[in-house]
């Protein structure tokens, strides 16, 4: 490629992060959150048209926009530090033969069988992930009444009566984990 042809290339791509700044710089209300909500779309696009190189050719071209310093992208990282709160990445995944893996933070904490029944699951360990208070220790801990409550990512995933039940349970799930 040309000199001439990078410098209009690099032209060009200094002008789109220009608006995208003005944009935000307005006061419009553009956020994180609408950040995400965008690249969303554009995965939803991507997978609705079977069109997976679309997704990736943004992805590549956000990061290159990250790597250009581009101001509202390090204050967003900035905003991010500092939010005390984490989100825990609850997902389901498929294993194939209809068995889906339930995971929290990367670690695999139940396999459902069904698409529906993952999805269910999922959805109850994210109510159960937004009705936290604070942050709690992962492992076993003793809840009272002779009920243990197993964590995970900093996520409740199982509620059992005994502490032998407790630990059976978290057996399981680093049983889930070590085959992965």
């Amino acid at each position: 490629m040309g000199k001439k042809k990078k410098r209009k290339k690099a032209k060009k791509r200094k002008q789109l992060l220009k608006r995208i700044e003005k944009t935000i710089d307005k006061g419009d209300g553009v956020s994180y959150d609408d950040l995400a909500v965008v690249g969303l779309g554009v995965l939803v696009d991507s997978a609705k048209d079977k069109k997976s190189k679309r997704f990736w050719k943004t992805h590549k071209r956000g990061t290159k926009a990250a790597a250009m310093g581009f101001p509202v992208i390090d204050s967003i990282f900035a905003m991010e530090e500092e939010t005390d709160l984490v989100e825990p990445v609850i997902s389901y995944r498929h294993q194939g033969g209809g068995w889906y893996d339930i995971e929290v933070g990367g670690s695999v904490v139940d396999r459902v069988q069904g698409e529906t029944d993952a999805a269910e699951r999922a959805g109850e360990l994210l109510e159960q992930a937004a009705a936290m208070d604070g942050a709690i220790e992962d492992g076993v801990s003793h809840s009272g009444g002779g009920w243990y409550e197993l964590v995970v990512g900093g996520v409740p995933v199982e509620r059992v009566q005994g502490q032998e039940a407790a630990e059976t349970a978290m057996e399981r799930i680093e049983s889930l984990n070590a085959s992965n």
